[in-house]
C-alpha cells in the first residue's frame, strides 16, 4: 500500500504585513517540499490588502481570505481553518524558513503518536536563539512584571518539559483540535497560543520542539502598526488570568495594571497614547480598541 501523503493547511495572518509575506513564503517554497500544502492567507481588514491580492499572482498562495473587520490573531486563524486536513501550522508572516523545519515537524509526530503540538526553536535576525518555547508560566510574573520586580519570579525555559510553545510556528494534528477545539476567540491578541498548548497538555497530549531545524523570526511585525500596543498586550493578560481561575492574581494584576500606566501617564506629561492606555485598561475596553 502506498502511504498516503500527509496533507498540511498552512495559515498565515495578515495585519499590514504584506512586505514579509512574499520573504515567508518564498522561504519556505525554498526550504520544504511543498507536497500536500494548502497554503491560506488571511487578511484582518488591514490597509494593505490590495497589496496581498498582488501576491497572489507572483506567489503561491491557495486561498486568499479578506475579512471585513480585523478579528484578530484567534478570530483570523479559525476563519482561515478548513476542516480536513491531517496538520494545521500557524505560521507568522515574518518568519523565514532556513531548513526543511516542517519535514522536522512531521519527523517529531511520526516518533510518537502522543505528541499533540510541534514546533522549531525560532532564531532572532542576527542569529542569536530567541524564546519561544517554555514550561507553565507562573501567574505571579504577570504582577511582579507590572511592578518592575520581573526577576523574582521569570518564566522558565521548557528545556525539560515544554508546555506551550509561540503561535509564530506552531504545528497541531488534526485530531487534537476534534478533541478540544482550535483557538480560543475570545483572546484578540496574545496569550492565545498559551491557552491552547495548556488546554492541549491538560489533555494529555504532549510538546515537542525539533532544534536542529530552526526558523529565522522577526517578531513584533504586527505590532509595529498597532496604536496601543501595551493596552492590548495588558488586556490579554489580564483576559488569560481570569480565564484559568486565578482571580486573586487578576485582581492585583488589574490594580498594578492600572498604577504601572497611570505613572507612565504623568512621566509622559499625560500624552494621548499613555493617556488612551491607562483609560481603556481601567475602563477594561476590548481589546480590539487597541488597533
Amino acid at each position: 500500500m502506498v502511504k498516503r501523503e500527509k496533507k498540511l493547511q498552512i495559515i498565515i495572518i495578515n495585519w499590514n504585513s504584506s512586505a514579509h509575506i512574499a520573504n515567508c513564503i518564498s522561504s519556505l517554497m525554498e526550504c520544504c517540499e511543498s507536497e500536500g500544502f494548502y497554503i491560506t492567507v488571511v487578511d484582518n481588514s488591514s490597509p494593505d490588502f490590495l497589496e496581498i491580492n498582488r501576491l497572489t499572482k507572483i506567489c503561491r498562495i491557495d486561498q486568499l481570505i479578506e475579512l471585513k473587520s480585523n478579528l484578530g490573531f484567534s478570530g483570523g486563524n479559525l476563519k482561515g481553518f478548513k476542516p480536513g486536513f491531517d496538520f494545521y501550522l500557524m505560521l507568522n508572516p515574518d518568519v523565514v524558513f532556513l531548513k526543511d523545519s516542517i519535514k522536522a515537524c512531521f519527523e517529531i509526530f511520526n516518533k510518537n503518536s502522543n505528541i499533540g503540538i510541534a514546533s522549531v526553536c525560532h532564531l532572532n535576525s542576527d542569529g542569536t536563539e530567541q524564546a519561544s518555547y517554555f514550561s507553565k508560566p507562573n501567574p505571579w510574573q504577570f504582577v511582579f512584571n507590572n511592578i518592575k520586580l520581573s526577576s523574582i519570579c521569570k518564566d522558565n525555559k521548557g528545556d525539560n518539559e515544554i508546555d506551550w510553545v509561540c503561535g509564530s510556528f506552531l504545528m497541531v494534528k488534526r485530531e487534537v483540535i476534534e478533541k478540544i477545539g482550535f483557538l480560543d476567540p475570545s483572546y484578540f491578541l496574545n496569550n492565545e497560543d498559551i491557552d491552547f498548548c495548556l488546554r492541549v497538555r491538560e489533555s494529555g497530549w504532549e510538546i515537542k520542539i525539533d532544534k536542529n531545524n530552526p526558523i529565522i523570526h522577526k517578531g513584533g511585525s504586527s505590532r509595529e502598526s498597532m496604536n496601543n500596543p501595551k493596552f492590548t498586550y495588558m488586556r490579554s493578560n489580564l483576559l488569560f488570568l481570569w480565564k484559568k481561575g486565578y482571580y486573586l492574581i487578576c485582581f492585583l494584576y488589574y490594580a498594578t495594571g492600572c498604577a504601572n500606566l497611570l505613572f507612565t501617564c504623568i512621566k509622559s506629561g499625560f500624552c494621548k497614547k499613555a493617556w488612551g492606555d491607562f483609560t481603556k485598561f481601567l475602563f477594561l475596553k476590548p481589546v480590539k480598541s487597541g488597533i
